[in-house]
C-alpha cells in the first residue's frame, strides 16, 4: 500500500513536535513494507526530491508572499493576503495534482496544512481518494494555530480569524476520518462546527521513539532537580515554573531551564529571575536534561494540543508536573505518573513541586509508572493504531 502524507515540515526540517511524529511513523510504515511518501515545504525555497530513511520527500517551495518560516517581520495587511491565500492556495493545486498523478497514492493523510493550504484537501478529492486528516494544532480555528491572543486563550474563533477560519469550516467536510492527536483537540474543533460529515472521528497520540535507559539511581537526592524543557515564552509559562524557585533553598530544589527564545525574553528572564538555585543551559538536546532531571514541569500556560515532552519525559522516567491545559490534561495520571496544577491559582504548582521535596520516595514509584505510560506511544503501536483506521476506508 502507497501512503502519502502533507505536513508543513518534515525532517530534517523541525519547528515542533508534529515532524518527528510523523517522521517516526512514516518510517515505521516503510519498515512494515509499506512505501511512503511525504510533501511538506522546503526552507531554501527550492522544489526537490529526496528519500530519507527509504522515505521519499517532496520538499515544495511556498507558493505565497513569504514562508511561515521566514524571519520577515510582514506589515498586518500582507499577513491577511498571506493568511487568505494560504487558505486555499491556487498555485498549489496543479504542483500537487502533478505529485498525485505520478505516485498514484492509495490514500493521503494531511496533518499541519501552513504554507500548502487546504488544495491538498481539493487535491485528493479530485483524484478520488480516501482522505484522513490529523489535527495537531489549532491552523484550521486560528491562522496563527495558537488560539492564544494577548495574555489568555481564546474560548472561540474570534473576529480576526473568523474570515480565515469559515471557508476551512465548509471544506473540513470533505475530510472522510479526523483524528486528533488528544481529545481536547478533537474536541475543540467539533464545538466549532468542524467535520460535521466526518465519517469517523479517532484520537490518536503522537508517536515517540524511546532512546532512553532505565538506569537512574534508585532514590532521589537532594537537592530535587525539576526542569523545565522547551521554547522560553510568556505562553510556556516558564515565568510560572521560575516564580517557584525562591520558595525553595538550593539545598531542598534546583530549578534547570533547557529552551530558547528571543534574546530580549532571554535576557528579561535572566534578569528578573536569577536566584542561586536557577540554571540555564541554552538548548540542549532533550536527554541532556531528562537524564539529570527528577521532576519535569510543564507548566504552560496556552492550551497545548498534546505535550510530546512529556511523552519524552516518561521515556526517561520522569515523573511530569502538567497545568491543566489542552491536551496535558491527558497524559497525567494524577498521582502515578505526576500531578496537575491550575496555572491560574496562586501557589498551586509550588504546593505540587512541595508534594516532591516532602515525599522524595513517591519520584521512584512514578519512574516504573511513567516507563509503562511512554510505551503507549511507540512507534509501532501508534502506527498500528493508524493503520486499523486506513483499512477502515480501503
Amino acid at each position: 500500500m502507497k501512503i502519502l502524507f502533507i505536513n508543513s515540515l518534515y525532517a530534517p526540517n523541525f519547528r515542533g513536535g508534529a515532524e518527528r511524529s510523523i517522521q517516526f511513523l512514516a518510517e515505521k510504515l516503510f519498515e512494515w513494507g509499506h512505501s511512503v511518501v511525504v510533501i511538506s515545504h522546503s526552507l531554501d525555497q527550492e522544489d526537490r526530491v529526496s528519500f530519507l530513511n527509504g522515505v521519499k520527500v517532496y520538499y515544495l517551495k511556498v507558493r505565497n508572499f513569504y514562508t511561515p518560516d521566514s524571519k520577515y517581520k510582514a506589515h498586518r495587511l500582507l499577513q491577511a493576503l498571506w493568511y487568505a491565500l494560504d487558505t486555499l492556495n491556487p498555485f498549489m493545486i496543479p504542483v500537487l495534482r502533478r505529485i498525485l498523478k505520478f505516485e498514484k497514492p492509495d490514500i493521503i493523510n494531511t496533518n499541519n496544512l501552513a504554507g500548502i493550504s487546504l488544495s491538498a484537501w481539493i487535491v485528493t478529492k479530485q483524484f478520488g481518494l480516501p482522505l484522513i486528516h490529523t489535527l495537531r494544532d489549532h491552523y484550521l480555528l486560528c491562522p496563527g494555530s495558537t488560539m492564544f491572543r494577548g495574555n489568555a486563550n481564546c474560548k472561540d474563533i474570534c473576529l480576526r480569524c473568523l474570515p480565515f477560519a469559515l471557508p476551512k469550516r465548509i471544506l473540513s467536510n470533505m475530510v472522510d476520518v479526523t483524528l486528533g492527536i488528544s481529545n481536547y483537540i478533537l474536541d475543540r474543533h467539533l464545538r466549532s462546527g468542524y467535520f460535521l460529515r466526518t465519517k469517523k472521528l479517532v484520537v490518536i497520540g503522537n508517536a515517540y521513539r524511546a532512546t532512553s535507559s532505565k538506569d537512574r539511581p534508585d532514590t532521589p537526592i537532594f537537592p530535587l532537580r525539576f526542569g523545565f524543557l522547551g521554547r522560553l515564552h510568556f505562553t510556556k509559562g516558564v515565568e510560572l515554573f521560575l516564580g517557584c524557585a525562591k520558595e525553595f533553598s538550593k539545598d531542598t530544589a534546583l530549578f534547570i531551564v533547557a529552551g530558547t527564545g528571543t534574546i530580549d525574553y532571554e535576557s528579561y528572564l535572566t534578569d528578573h529571575y536569577n536566584n542561586d538555585n536557577i540554571k540555564y543551559l541554552g538548548y540542549v538536546p532533550p536527554a541532556q536534561l531528562l537524564s539529570i532531571a527528577d521532576v519535569l514541569v510543564a507548566p504552560s500556560v496556552w492550551n497545548e494540543p498534546f505535550g510530546r515532552m512529556i511523552i519524552e519525559a516518561f521515556a526517561h522516567g520522569v515523573p511530569v508536573i502538567a497545568s491543566k491545559r489542552g491536551g496535558l490534561n491527558e497524559l497525567i495520571e494524577e498521582g502515578r505518573t505526576g500531578f496537575l496544577f491550575d496555572p491560574e491559582k496562586d501557589s498551586d504548582l509550588m504546593i505540587r513541586i512541595q508534594e516532591f521535596v516532602n515525599l522524595p520516595d513517591s519520584i521512584k514509584r512514578m519512574r516504573f509508572a511513567a516507563y509503562e505510560k511512554a510505551i503507549e506511544f511507540q512507534p509501532d503501536i501508534i502506527a498500528k493504531k493508524f493503520l486499523d483506521v486506513v483499512h477502515s476506508l480501503i
